[in-house]
């Protein structure tokens, strides 16, 4: 039986049989539905059924899943671990499932593609459009996620293929790298900075700063960076996404470091962007898909009509950066 690992990493990892979707699908529906009374009744099974397809799941796993609390269930350690792990699981099988489905519905290739939300306005529109009159027989889907959540799609086969920041290759990957973006200092156009085309990273030294959390692929980078930078940028504040970052530079509420093709549309309208220290830091964006699948011509074809329209906006960016003229919007 083919098995999924549970937590990568880890020696003594759990490790959770795939193709046994009754019994994961029972293990979630007791955890939805409160009790295995109301999860037999959702699923339309007895609850001799219900327990049976646990009893199965525990025992190929050989753990406990749940533990008595008082007149009901309460998950354990081991099924509270297991338990995300499992749900994108069947996440990602209910997404093969449906563009399987909608291939045969509609008699056309779908292809589902992942990418970054701050790409998705800047980049996506203009490649999408170019996909669309080349090849009007492709229907798309589009996972606008996080790196993280983008990797995990990649691995699940929930998407053909993404756009992305690559750090370090991993094992179970195909990647190709597209361009270097470089990381910015983004102030809002009123702000006396706004004046700069250019500064020292030491400018920044106790600065107050809006960061991205600390589990996110750009606060790594920047955290990994402090050779380069020469000290610890001063985070005093805290969102979880580069959007929201923006905005509230936007109001005129502290600055931020991002990449340059963050700064898109709406929020980037009132932004000024500040290329910083004598050694550029960057961001390598690229495509990322399972390895040793090779890709359909319909998603080959996505691919590389990103990556162009990536490359395109990317020059068009620098250009207004080394001269110091961020995208503002256009007057009334």
């Amino acid at each position: 039986m083919r098995l999924m690992q549970l937590s990568r990493g880890r020696r003594d990892a759990c490790l959770i049989p795939m193709l046994d979707t009754p019994a994961l699908s029972a293990f979630v529906a007791v955890v939805d539905a409160g009790s295995a009374h109301a999860a037999a009744r959702r699923l339309g099974l007895s609850q001799a059924a219900l327990s049976r397809r646990l009893q199965r799941l525990e025992t190929s796993l050989g753990i406990k899943l749940f533990v008595r609390a008082g007149r009901g269930l309460a998950l354990s350690a081991q099924g509270s671990a297991l338990l995300p792990k499992v749900r994108a699981h069947l996440e990602g099988l209910s997404d093969a499932l449906k563009t399987v489905r909608d291939d045969v519905r509609y008699g056309v290739p779908t292809v589902t593609f992942g990418c970054l939300p701050t790409l998705c306005t800047s980049v996506l529109p203009q490649a999408l459009a170019t996909v669309s009159k080349r090849h009007p027989d492709i229907r798309l889907r589009i996972h606008d996620l996080s790196a993280t959540e983008i990797r995990h799609n990649i691995a699940d086969g929930s998407a053909d293929v993404a756009v992305t920041y690559l750090g370090i290759e991993e094992s179970g990957f195909s990647q190709q790298a597209i361009i270097e973006e470089p990381m910015v200092l983004v102030v809002a156009k009123e702000h006396a900075l706004a004046q700069q085309t250019h500064l020292a990273w030491s400018a920044l030294r106790g600065v107050d700063l809006i960061g991205i959390g600390p589990q996110s692929g750009l606060r790594r980078l920047l955290e990994d960076a402090r050779p380069i930078i020469g000290f610890d940028l001063n985070w005093r504040h805290e969102v979880q996404h580069i959007t929201t970052a923006l905005q509230l530079v936007a109001s005129g509420y502290a600055m931020t470091v991002a990449p340059l093709l963050a700064l898109q549309g709406g929020a980037g309208d009132h932004l000024h962007a500040i290329r910083l220290g004598e050694t550029p830091l960057h961001r390598r964006l690229g495509s990322l898909w399972r390895a040793g699948e090779r890709l359909t011509p319909e998603a080959e074809a996505v691919r590389r009509e990103v990556g162009a329209a990536l490359r395109a906006e990317l020059a068009l960016r620098m250009n207004a950066l080394m001269t110091g003229h961020s995208r503002r919007a256009e007057p009334d």
